[in-house]
């Protein structure tokens, strides 16, 4: 019961937040960097909120791996909080995302104001050429391009399919590819407005070298996120299968408890 009243205030406290912090949404939208600013004062205001009300904080894992400067990252997907902790701790992020978000009244024009990367999922091929050449463009400016391999949320221990568009990204940039591993799904539980209190951990991995093939970077890139999410998540990493390089999918086992300690202290 303590856990769903500080879940409710949490929903309170964003409602509040969201519609004080709008007001200024206009004014942001004639820059991309007034945008981005605002939209990092918002998600660091709102994540003070988990952090007050339901106890919900984090700590950057290996963050001598974070980029800071033109690059292409690959993060798991669990909920809606790693997208609000990765605008706040990347320097230039530029999500690609569903356009149908853009779509959203006030949400969707900050959106585009900040140069996130539309999908339009229908096109097929033209999409990807369109969204490759942003890609190099915004890359060459500096910005974090961010990607969900998997395309939608997954619960804690399970795997989605990883679609190949981010393969013919990284074969394109000719940079090498970042992935992300964490545990937000524990804690931030979606669907619903549960926020269990602990603390979530951001891993930056060790970044995958340029000139992989698609088949063996799509390989690579799926099991470094996975193995150390499962990890995170408390799951049982699966085992290496030499036989089998072409496609892993792992099996998790039962999860422990998640922690319930006293989440430390971690600002930006």
């Amino acid at each position: 019961m303590l856990i769903l009243l500080r879940s409710l205030l949490l929903r309170v406290w964003l409602v509040l937040v969201t519609a004080v912090i709008g007001t200024l949404a206009f004014v942001t939208l004639a820059r991309r960097d007034w945008a981005l600013a605002l939209g990092k004062f918002w998600c660091r205001t709102v994540l003070f909120g988990a952090r007050i009300f339901c106890g919900v904080d984090h700590r950057i894992e290996n963050p001598q791996n974070m980029p800071t400067s033109g690059a292409l990252i690959a993060a798991k997907h669990q909920s809606f909080w790693e997208t609000m902790a990765l605008t706040l701790i990347l320097p230039k992020p530029c999500f690609i995302l569903k356009k149908e978000l853009l779509m959203i009244p006030m949400f969707g024009w900050w959106l585009k104001a900040c140069g996130f990367i539309p999908i339009d999922r229908k096109s097929g091929i033209n999409a990807m050429r369109s969204i490759i050449e942003r890609a190099q463009k915004e890359t060459a400016d500096g910005y974090q391009v961010l990607i969900f391999p998997e395309g939608t949320r997954m619960q804690p221990g399970t795997t989605g399919t990883y679609h190949p568009g981010v393969a013919g990204i990284y074969a394109r940039l000719g940079l090498p590819c970042h992935p992300v591993a964490h545990n937000s799904g524990l804690y931030w539980k979606q669907p619903g407005l549960i926020r269990h209190p602990g603390t979530i951990t951001v891993s930056f991995l060790p970044p995958v070298p340029t000139g992989l093939s698609r088949k063996g970077f799509m390989a690579e890139i799926q099991e470094v996120i996975e193995r150390h999410s499962l990890e995170l998540s408390g799951f049982d990493a699966p085992a290496d299968e030499e036989d089998d390089d072409d496609e892993i999918l792992p099996t998790p086992a039962p999860a422990k408890r998640p922690s319930r300690e006293k989440p430390d202290r971690v600002r930006h």
